[in-house]
């Protein structure tokens, strides 16, 4: 039996739901592809360091800034479709199922 491990992602409010990008290869369909992070700490860190890379503003008291960190949360494992590939900071570029299974 695989031991239960905790996944971290960001809420988009906006979106109403899991962060998510989309990844496309020429003359191909869109995948999409999740960040997920083994840690709250982890997440909390990517965040700063792409907020700070995409609006070349390090403050860590701008609001939007707080707004991104507020939405850090737990993934359930439901969440994101078995099938969907997600970003991991342990295990790299791999289907969510695999990540759930402990084929890291």
């Amino acid at each position: 039996m695989s031991e239960e491990r905790e996944f971290w992602g960001i809420w988009t409010p906006r979106g109403r739901g899991l962060l998510k990008w989309r990844l496309r290869a020429p003359a191909s369909k869109a995948l999409p592809l999740y960040p997920v992070f083994s840690s709250k700490e982890k997440a909390e860190e990517f965040v700063k360091v792409a907020y700070a890379w995409g609006t070349g503003n390090s403050d860590i008291a701008s609001r939007a800034l707080l707004d991104l960190l507020g939405n850090i949360r737990k993934i359930e494992r439901d969440e994101i479709p078995p099938e969907h590939y997600v970003l991991s900071d342990r295990a790299g570029f791999v289907k969510w199922s695999e990540l759930l299974g402990g084929n890291e």
